[in-house]
């Protein structure tokens, strides 16, 4: 159950891994502005999580995963997880509402 939720800007972004990238530094900015020290964080973007195991394998986005690595230094303990499409629909209706509604 999210405890937090927040909207940043939305910014014109050319693909799904770069926006899940920027959404996911954002949030752990925001965890670490809340004083968060450890969180988990599950995603249904497969590709997202392996970037962020493995950043070297992926030069494009050098930039934005370095800085939610170097964030990510700053926690005792954080961990992304993968999930399925279907588990994740609560937080798909949560996110529709809010563009819908404004």
């Amino acid at each position: 159950m999210p405890v937090y939720h927040g909207r940043d800007a939305f910014l014109p972004i050319t693909n799904r891994l770069s926006a899940e990238l920027k959404v996911i530094l954002w949030t752990v900015c925001s965890l670490k502005d809340l004083h968060i020290s450890r969180f988990e964080l599950w995603s249904d973007c497969g590709t997202m999580i392996t970037a962020l195991d493995q950043p070297e394998k992926w030069p494009l986005y050098r930039s934005v995963l370095d800085q939610i690595i170097q964030v990510m230094s700053s926690f005792h303990s954080c961990c992304f997880k993968a999930s399925s499409f279907q588990a994740n629909t609560i937080a798909r209706d949560i996110a529709r509402s809010m563009t819908i509604e404004g």
